[in-house]
């Protein structure tokens, strides 16, 4: 695990389509495909999905499907049916995220190499802060987009691009999920990496938002979809910690999957995606998870967002819209 104060090939289009509430129809197996995989390991076509890969069951992303598992109540009412409170306090905290990642993908795209960041990259990072601000008396924008030039120097200058040769995708479509980049280091080896930026970080806490990393699905999950996609195994996924304070710092944190592990775990995935499947189709309902609705923790310090939907309106609909409002009018 690298501890430091933190390039380009075109990239495949994935066949499938996505939809809403963040499913991806398969490519077919059967199929036959033109894609290939070339020898500087770049991807120039969509590859054959490998045989039963998907076994006809849609694949929800990463940040469905842990949702879910949160809650399939709180799952079905946000992603299937759009509801979101009415009145909800805005931090800038997803905003700096989304920016730096923003200004990555640019300084990735022009090469491998610890450097600070290019103008195009620190600009393209500013320019989404700026699209996503919203106006409120506790932050202010000048200040923010030092924080974001802090995040994007931080990760341009930190150890990411160590043993790496080239960038192979960079924010590309992987069967409905997007990692931020794929590597291939210099052992030939295809290495994941998803950036996690955090406004503020506790050294004493770091750990143990690591080991969540340990055990997160969306790595498992990346690392078995990115498999697919190139046809060869995956050597590591790494989560890139990207934190702005107190002390600034970047930490790499690395995870190797054995076959068996994916295996097990590919296995469940199709267990959870046909009871989303299932729910979305209204083959069956969904249910609460009564265990959650006051866990802070769970919640990111908070109740569950959609706690008064449940508890005082009985997931009535029709009475919701008093503090909830709907993102997608449409039905399911």
């Amino acid at each position: 695990m690298w501890t430091l104060s933190t390039d380009a090939a075109s990239a495949p289009s994935v066949e499938g389509s996505n939809s809403s509430n963040g499913s991806v129809v398969p490519p077919d197996p059967a199929k036959p495909s033109s894609g290939t995989v070339s020898t500087a390991g770049t991807v120039s076509t969509p590859p054959r999905a490998a045989t039963g890969a998907f076994d006809g069951v849609p694949s929800y992303s990463p940040s469905s499907v842990e949702l879910f598992l949160r809650c399939p109540m709180l799952w079905y009412l946000q992603r299937l049916r759009g509801w979101a409170p009415r009145v909800e306090e805005w931090t800038p905290n997803r905003a700096v995220g989304s920016a730096v990642a923003s200004g990555l993908a640019i300084q990735r795209r022009v090469g491998v190499g610890q450097r600070p960041p290019s103008s195009e990259a620190l600009q393209g990072a500013l320019a989404s802060l700026q699209e996503a601000w919203q106006e409120q008396d506790q932050w202010e924008l000048p200040v923010v987009e030092k924080l974001v030039a802090r995040g994007l120097t931080l990760a341009c200058e930190g150890p990411q691009t160590i043993g790496m040769v080239r960038a192979l995708l960079i924010e590309e479509p992987v069967y409905g999920r997007k990692p931020d980049v794929v590597w291939r280091d210099t052992e030939g080896r295809v290495v994941v990496d998803d950036d996690k930026v955090v406004v503020s970080l506790d050294a004493r806490w770091e750990s143990e938002r690591l080991a969540e990393y340990d055990h997160s699905w969306q790595f498992r999950d990346y690392a078995h979809h990115v498999g697919v996609l190139l046809s060869e195994p995956v050597y590591q996924v790494r989560a890139h910690l990207i934190v702005l304070g107190p002390r600034k710092h970047v930490t790499l944190h690395p995870m190797t999957y054995s076959r068996d592990v994916l295996d097990r775990w590919y296995r469940s995935a199709l267990s959870v995606w046909e009871t989303m499947h299932a729910i979305e189709e209204r083959a069956q309902p969904a249910w609460q998870n009564l265990l959650v609705c006051t866990d802070r923790h769970t919640h990111f310090g908070q109740r569950c967002p959609m706690y008064d939907a449940c508890h005082v309106y009985g997931c009535d609909e029709g009475q919701m819209e008093a503090l909830y409002e709907r993102a997608q009018k449409e039905g399911i």
